[in-house]
């Protein structure tokens, strides 16, 4: 979301030998940013030089390896005590460079030469097919400024038409203007500015007789943009419906024989995305690219994207990783995908009600996971080349020993202090004893009203009761009427439920639930 140029022109005195100087031009172009991001991509700025300039440069270079412009990030309406910006990306390359004089230039090996030219340096001097003015660049993360260092500069083929004066340009990124060496892209922490409205630039020079003054230095203006994380809902999830319980057990076990399960998460990043560019995704699951992450087991098999319309969101560079992030990985039961990278276009997004539905397909490893603990996944979205869009940890799954799922089932009718009683029969199914057994049982009446007790002296694998009779013991009081009744096991169970008035009855079977706490999955 790129908005129109604001170009102003910054007056400075530069005096050299007592003899005075025409100021040079700063020509800005402020990009639209996320306000309070920990890292977003700023505008550029140019610097075009006039006679008076050339003159004063090329004398001080007779003396001096470099002339150095030191370019300081500021802002308008910072709040007192607030963090000042600093980049979040470094400015740098790999170009070598000599001074004037021969000497090398500070930071020499990540340098950023200027020369690409007419897109960061101009030509328009009396030698052709060579930048006018000879600059490096280097920045470093953390810093609240970056330096700009000159070692030579051309003459221009004339000094009375401004559109023929020598000029560099800084903020560039490769990928937008397709010159494969060119990225100067000033990438800004601004996420402790409180009331800050405009990020801003200033500019100390050296030799100090090229004097800087500003008056409207503006390389990047605020909007609020928020892009949040949740679960699929019910009416998003049928296309990936997720899995959110997990039984470790020996591969050969599982899935009848199925060697390697695998298991699907449903998520939705929804909110103000920008309304074109590249936003690049990273979602990490084990935990050797995260200090806080010690999940182990968890690997890729998939992943598919949906807009908010059901179109596919195609997906450039997808990758599958090492947790390391670098180690090429390959998917399903390798048991080695841990890190998915790849580029979408925000305007197949923002075009289509602002919402990237994620469907990931995973298996778990019952070797490596842990039972007691979830399935994870870091999220991380950025714009290019900088830009945090959203970022998050989303839980899939809970892990639980071979044997030990919970089971769940549900009522969805029954009947408490009527003239009508109702009969419940929960059924273990497994060889989990009645020692051992647990239920869970969440009675919900007619007003809305929640009673739990947690039952664990059976005796039976098979236990019926009347509902109406176990109310005083519980200490339940329903409204009179219409309820229903949630199950939840320790074993994988079973039921029944019938209502009778003591001449005349009907019975019915429960919904047994695939996923605990999802009644769409029941089967």
């Amino acid at each position: 979301m790129k908005k129109i140029s604001l170009v102003f022109t910054v007056m400075l005195i530069a005096v050299f030998a007592a003899a005075s100087a025409m100021a040079y031009t700063l020509n800005s172009r402020s990009e639209e940013m996320t306000a309070n991001s920990i890292c977003d991509h700023a505008g550029t700025i140019t610097l075009t030089f006039t006679e008076e300039d050339y003159d004063t440069i090329t004398n001080y270079l007779l003396t001096n390896n470099y002339v150095l412009l030191r370019v300081t990030l500021g802002g308008q309406n910072i709040d007192p005590g607030a963090d000042v910006p600093i980049l979040c990306r470094d400015i740098q390359g790999t170009d070598t460079a000599n001074g004037a004089l021969g000497t090398p230039l500070p930071n020499d090996g990540d340098l950023v030469e200027l020369d690409a030219i007419n897109v960061e340096v101009s030509d328009v001097s009396t030698v052709d097919g060579t930048p006018d003015v000879t600059a490096h660049v280097y920045g470093d993360t953390g810093d609240q400024y970056f330096e700009i260092y000159i070692t030579g500069i051309q003459p221009s083929g004339t000094w009375t038409d401004a559109n023929t004066f020598p000029w560099i340009k800084i903020g560039l990124y490769d990928e937008l203007i397709a010159v494969s060496d060119t990225d100067t892209a000033i990438c800004a922490d601004v996420h402790d500015f409180g009331g800050l409205s405009l990020l801003t630039v200033s500019i100390d020079n050296t030799p100090q007789s090229l004097t800087t003054t500003t008056s409207d230095n503006q390389i990047g203006h605020f909007l609020v943009e928020d892009v949040t994380l949740r679960d699929c809902d019910k009416t998003e999830d049928d296309y990936c419906p997720s899995t959110t319980s997990i039984e470790l057990c020996p591969l050969e076990t599982v899935g009848q024989g199925v060697e390697c399960p695998t298991y699907r998460y449903c998520f939705v990043a929804e909110g103000d995305f920008p309304d074109d560019g590249d936003i690049s995704v990273v979602i990490r699951t084990n935990g050797a690219t995260n200090s806080a992450n010690d999940q182990e087991g968890v690997y890729f098999t998939s992943i598919s994207l949906l807009n908010e319309d059901d179109d596919t969101v195609p997906m450039s560079s997808l990758d599958y990783y090492e947790a390391d992030g670098i180690t090429e990985a390959t998917v399903a039961c390798e048991w080695e995908a841990e890190n998915v990278q790849f580029t979408v276009n925000a305007a197949d997004i923002s075009g289509a009600g602002n919402e990237l539905r994620f469907c990931i397909s995973y298996t778990v490893n019952p070797d490596e996971a842990a039972a007691g603990t979830d399935v994870r996944f870091w999220v991380d979205a950025s714009t290019i080349p900088c830009g945090s869009l959203f970022s998050g940890v989303m839980t899939a799954a809970s892990l639980f020993e071979c044997g030990t799922i919970p089971s769940c089932m549900y009522f969805p009718y029954v009947l408490t202090q009527t003239s009508f009683a109702t009969g419940i029969v929960i059924t273990n199914l497994t060889d989990v004893a009645p020692a051992d057994m647990e239920a869970i049982l969440t009675l919900t009446d007619s007003t809305g009203a929640v009673f739990t007790y947690t039952k664990t002296d059976f005796t039976s694998k098979v236990w019926s009761f009347v509902l109406d009779s176990v109310l005083a013991e519980y200490g339940w009081t329903p409204a009179p009427g219409n309820a229903w009744l949630h199950v939840q096991t320790n074993f994988t169970v079973d039921g029944y439920s019938f209502v009778t008035d003591g001449s005349f009855g009907a019975g019915t079977l429960p919904r047994v639930l695939e996923n605990c706490g999802d009644y769409s999955s029941f089967k």
